[in-house]
Formats: C-alpha cells, structure tokens, sequence
C-alpha cells in the first residue's frame, strides 16, 4: 500500500490546495463513490463513507465497482476499490446517517468535513452543516454549494428519477465538488467568505459546450473590465 508521504503528491507541491484531513461522504453512489475516491486520491487522512444501499448491476456503468461487487454493500465494495488506490484511513457505515450512534455522528458532524451525496435533498435529521452537495436527473444537474434546504426546496423531498448509466455527470458533478474543496474553501483563498455564501447551479448536460464556451466569454470580459 502506498505510503501518504509517498512523492506520489509531488507535482502538485506548487498549486494552492486545500486537502482536508477528515472528510465524511453521505451517499456513495454514481456521484458519490467518485467524490469518495477522489477525496482519497488528494490524500484526504481520514474518510467516512455512509450507505445503506447494496450494488446493483446497473450501477456498475457510471462507478468503478466491479461485477463480483453486484449485491455487496456499497460501501464495503468502495473500501476494497480505495485500499487498492490508498492508504487511506476508512470508516464504513452500512445505514443511513440517522441510523448511526448519536456519538459517531457528533464526532463526524464536528470533526468531519462534510459531504451529501444522497439521492435526495431531504435535510438530514440531527443535520452537520452540509459543505456541498449535486447530482442529476437525466442530463440534468444541479451542484449545491453550502446549501440550506429549506430556502431552496421548501418542504418537500426532491429525488432523482433518470439516472442513465453514463459516467460522464456524475463525474463531472464529483470534480466540481472536489475543485469546491481543493480550492474555494482553502483557508487562505482571499475569497472564503465570499464562498460560504450559498450557492445554486443547475444546467442540463446538453449544453455543457455552449455553457463553458459562454462563462469562458464572460470571465475573459470581467478580467478585461478589471484590468
């Protein structure tokens, strides 16, 4: 296994990131076994993994479980993926953040950088403060940065119906997640403040191109008008 100090992180040595020592993912399923992993592969210490669900067949087309994992806990199969890429210190809850030791979930709610990757938006009862939270229906995607649930979605759970066997979303939806905590919440970004403010994207895949091609346009136009 690969040692944390392993020269493995040397290349990135001069880029201004924030790896959070302790982090806890709620949900590890097509969004949220990629933000597990990737939380793992930055040298995240310390990963909390939470799910009650088992793998499906039609799960193995948008994550890196394998065939032999297809009715295996979710999160079990995820530890077995992660220790092969990992020397990452896991804890493995199969069951819902509720069903967890109330002490298990005050040390995670205070110790933890905190992760919600549940297929709903349903506020988590005895809730830590979510950091972030995205996923999709379709092509469809929303991305949630310090959310708080009852302004945006009022009082009814809001799940995600379509989810296509596609690993492009889901993906995509884990990088932003992660770029949010490598970057915007680095305690030394003069921005911080700004970036607890709760935030609201959605988009729908189909456009991806023209999106990033319009907010390319639009950054280069404020970076000229601050010139």
């Amino acid at each position: 296994m690969i040692d944390i100090d392993y020269p493995i992180y040397s290349r990135s040595e001069e880029l201004p990131l924030f790896i959070p020592g302790n982090v806890c993912v709620i949900g590890v399923g097509g969004v949220g076994s990629w933000v597990a992993i990737n939380m793992a592969m930055i040298g995240c210490s310390n990963l909390a993994i939470i799910d009650p669900d088992t793998i499906e067949v039609h799960n193995l087309n948008r994550t890196l479980f394998k065939q032999d994992h297809v009715g295996a806990n979710k999160v079990n199969a995820l530890y077995e993926v992660i220790r092969e890429m990992r020397n990452t210190t896991m804890f493995v809850h199969a069951c819902k953040w509720e069903e967890l030791p109330p002490e298990t979930r005050t040390n995670y709610a205070a110790n933890f950088m905190v992760i919600d990757c549940r297929d709903t938006v349903a506020p988590l009862p005895e809730t830590p403060r979510t950091l972030v939270t995205g996923g999709y229906d379709g092509t469809s995607c929303t991305i949630h940065y310090n959310p708080d649930f009852s302004n945006v979605f009022g009082d009814t759970d809001v799940r995600y119906r379509i989810t296509p066997s596609y690993l492009v979303i889901p993906q995509f939806i884990a990088a932003c997640i992660t770029n949010f905590i490598c970057l915007e919440c680095n305690p030394e970004n003069n921005m911080v403040r700004e970036m607890r403010k709760e935030r609201f994207m959605t988009f729908d895949f189909k456009n991806l191109s023209r999106l990033i091609e319009y907010g390319n346009a639009a950054l280069e136009q404020e970076d000229r008008l601050a010139a």
